[in-house]
């Protein structure tokens, strides 16, 4: 996956997150599954104020994974170390935990209902 050179409104959002996780050491990450009359339920992740920090749909592939790796990609400044994350979109948590833990951190489940999965992230 190649980065682009111009951030989407999104993407900037989801960098603002990240960095106030960065700063932090750690912070929540929460998943809200809203349903969608044709793609079923989609993951949305919103940041401190509210604001919409993926977009994620269709079918056939982790939906879960895709949101979180579009949007933790962003924790470590490296392009490099952003695409090992971001291609772990679509392939499973595990897979986007692994590449998260080989930079630095960690992702780890807290709560799941049926409308939301809560995680933290949070400096190794």
């Amino acid at each position: 996956m190649s980065t682009k050179a111009k951030l989407t409104t999104v993407e900037q959002r989801a960098k603002a997150y990240c960095e106030t996780i960065r700063n932090n050491g750690a912070g929540p990450i929460t998943i809200e599954w809203r349903k969608s009359r044709i793609w079923g339920s989609n993951p949305v992740i919103e940041n401190y104020a509210g604001e919409k920090c993926c977009n994620v749909s269709g079918t056939g592939y982790c939906k879960e994974s895709t949101a979180l790796a579009d949007v933790l990609r962003f924790l470590e400044p490296s392009a490099d170390q952003r695409n090992s994350v971001w291609q772990t979109g679509g392939a499973g948590v595990s897979s986007v935990t692994a590449a998260l833990q080989a930079i630095g951190w960690k992702l780890e489940a807290i709560a799941k209902t049926k409308t939301a999965d809560v995680y933290r992230v949070s400096r190794i």
